[in-house]
């Protein structure tokens, strides 16, 4: 039996890696977290009271689920540290500076590190610098598309596709990306396009465009459910929880 906590338990995806989790007969939740002045501290949902204090319940748990944000995360994890709990960072929008605390951390913890859950664009994650180099004389685009809500653009997923393909054409991944076009300028040889739509209550879709002389391939991957992210997020909670310190991602669960 795995005891997990949930942060950011009462949000989108917090929401449905709690109950996905109390389906899961390994799986056991003895904690949930939201932030102070949140409407559902005090509620009990699956046998727990949601805390405002991670440090209340940390104690009561093998790992930590994080689906938060960037600014709540850097305490999380010091917090993980400190009391040596393993984690599951799903947590968007990270800049340099929080992913380098993120990776100085798991060398003290274990760490599960993706930007998506889903084991299906964890696939494409893989397969996708073979591609690009097979395609070497093909232009590369990237569009993806989220609920209005969603507060980070581009997406992280769509971030991890950016540079894997910049770093896959030897491309200055610092300079290489174009977001949204306007005016009178042709695409160059060496920039990629990332391009965001936030529409509705679109889960995710990402599509990697690929665009030769005569032909074209698009490759997409669309999530119908957040339910694909929070198993993923479960499973991922079930292998590092006996790790060796270190920042994982879910291929190395694959």
């Amino acid at each position: 039996m795995i005891k997990v906590i949930i942060l950011g338990a009462a949000g989108r995806m917090g929401s449905s890696i709690a109950r996905i989790a109390s389906e899961d007969s390994q799986i056991r939740i003895t904690g949930l977290v939201e932030k102070k002045g949140h409407p559902m501290i005090g509620a009990n949902l699956y046998g727990c009271e949601i805390s405002n204090e991670l440090l209340d319940v940390i104690n009561k748990g093998d790992c930590l689920i994080d689906f938060t944000s960037p600014d709540s995360l850097r305490e999380h994890i010091d917090i993980a540290k400190e009391n040596e709990r393993a984690m599951v960072i799903g947590t968007t929008g990270l800049s340099k500076d929080q992913m380098a605390h993120m990776k100085r951390a798991s060398k003290h913890i274990p760490i599960l590190y993706s930007s998506n859950m889903s084991f299906g664009m964890n696939v494409i994650f893989k397969i996708l610098p073979q591609i690009s180099k097979l395609l070497s004389s093909f232009d590369l685009e990237i569009i993806e598309a989220h609920h209005k809500h969603k507060l980070d653009s581009p997406s992280g997923t769509a971030k991890r596709l950016y540079e894997i393909l910049a770093e896959s054409r030897g491309y200055d991944i610092e300079r290489a990306a174009v977001h949204g076009r306007n005016g009178k300028k042709k695409k160059e040889d060496n920039e990629i396009g990332v391009m965001s739509l936030r529409v509705g209550d679109v889960v995710g879709d990402h599509t990697i465009i690929f665009g030769g002389s005569g032909e074209r391939i698009e490759l997409t991957h669309r999530a119908t459910s957040r339910d694909v992210f929070a198993y993923g997020a479960i499973r991922a909670a079930k292998f590092i929880v006996h790790k060796e310190p270190k920042l994982y991602s879910i291929l190395d669960l694959l």
